[in-house]
């Protein structure tokens, strides 16, 4: 198996987008070796984020669009995926709690899963996500 590296936020928005044909054409048959287990890559948590941020804000997706978008490469399986677990909790929280973005789900996520549940915020959007304990920095 070839150890291809890093994957960059293009490849997966060229896959989806399908906005430049040639590059677009590259991305899905890269992604689709990764299927097949011929080449291997590591997805970093900071290109979920940017995936994120362009899709809303380029190209006007919807939470549901994205969401759907995200669960394709998180269940991507051969795919290494950084940060799995906490990804795939955080589309969740980003999906069912249209006040929260997902950066602050994710921070919920880690919060809960390497910090018990504490994390330290103004943001009281962030109040009753399961697991999760926010305070104000005074309260700590």
């Amino acid at each position: 198996m070839i150890d291809a590296g890093i994957i960059d936020t293009n490849v997966f928005l060229r896959h989806f987008l399908k906005d430049e044909p040639e590059q677009a054409r590259q991305s899905s048959a890269f992604l689709g070796r990764i299927r097949r287990g011929e080449v291997s890559a590591v997805l970093l948590p900071t290109a979920v984020l940017e995936i994120i941020f362009i899709l809303e804000r380029q190209y006007s997706a919807t939470r549901d669009e994205v969401f759907t978008l995200l669960s394709e490469i998180l269940e991507l399986r051969e795919l290494d995926v950084v940060d799995r677990a906490q990804l795939i909790d955080a589309a969740n929280v980003y999906r069912e709690r249209r006040g929260v973005s997902f950066a602050d789900a994710y921070h919920c996520a880690m919060a809960r899963d390497f910090h018990g549940g504490s994390i330290i915020s103004f943001d009281r959007k962030l109040n009753g996500i399961p697991g999760v304990t926010r305070k104000d920095p005074n309260e700590v």
